[in-house]
C-alpha cells in the first residue's frame, strides 16, 4: 500500500528538517502510538548527510483490547534506518521489525516550500507498507491474503498519525525557540 500525507508548518523547511532529525526523542509525547525512542547509531555521510538508526517502542494503547493479550512488546517495536540529506531536504527511511520477514516499510520524507505560505513548508511523508499475506507465519495463505490489506491500512493509519504528531510537535519546538529568541 503506497501512501503520502502533507502537513504544513509556518517555518522554513530547513528548520523543520533539522528539528525532526536532531530532536526526535523530544517528540515522542506527540506520537500517540509510541512509548519511547532512542538513538542506536549516528554516522556522518559527507558534508550534508547523516545516517541515523533509532529504535522505537510502540504502545499497545492503540491496539484493540481484545487483541492485546496476543500482541507482545517485541511485535510493537521497530528500528528506523534513515538517511537525512540536508542538501535536498529529504529523509529516506526504512523500518525493520518482528514482521519484516513478510512485510516491507520504506519511504522518503520531503521538506518542501509551501506555495500557500511563503516562508513556511510542507512536510510530506511518502511511503509504502506492504504485507505479503502468503508468508505470514502460522496463518494459512488464503487467510493471510484476506488480512494483509487490513493490516496495511491499520499500520499506515498509525504511521500517518504518528508522522502528523511529529510535525505538529516540531512546529511547537520551533515556536518555543522563536519566542525565546
Amino acid at each position: 500500500m503506497k501512501y503520502h500525507d502533507d502537513t504544513p508548518l509556518p517555518f522554513p523547511g530547513h528548520f523543520a528538517f533539522e528539528a525532526m532529525r536532531d530532536r526526535t526523542e523530544e517528540l515522542v509525547d506527540r506520537m500517540p502510538n509510541v512509548e519511547s525512542t532512542d538513538i542506536v547509531h549516528v554516522e556522518e555521510r559527507g558534508p550534508d548527510a547523516v545516517y541515523i538508526v533509532r529504535n522505537f517502542q510502540g504502545s499497545a494503547s492503540q491496539v484493540p483490547a481484545f487483541l492485546r493479550p496476543f500482541v507482545s512488546r517485541k511485535s510493537l517495536a521497530w528500528t528506523d534506518y534513515s538517511l537525512w540529506d540536508a542538501r535536498t531536504l529529504t529523509c529516506s527511511w526504512r523500518i525493520e521489525n518482528a514482521h519484516s520477514g513478510y512485510s516491507i516499510c520504506q519511504g522518503v520524507n520531503y521538506y518542501l516550500p509551501d506555495p500557500k505560505n511563503p516562508g513556511g513548508c510542507i512536510v510530506r511523508i511518502s511511503g509504502e507498507f506492504t504485507v505479503d499475506g502468503d508468508n505470514i507465519p502460522h496463518v494459512p495463505k488464503f487467510l493471510g491474503r484476506r488480512i494483509a490489506p487490513r493490516a496495511e491500512r491499520t499500520v499506515v493509519g498509525h504511521t500517518v498519525e504518528n508522522f502528523r504528531g511529529m510535525v505538529e510537535g516540531t512546529g511547537a519546538l520551533l515556536e518555543a525557540k522563536a519566542k525565546a529568541a
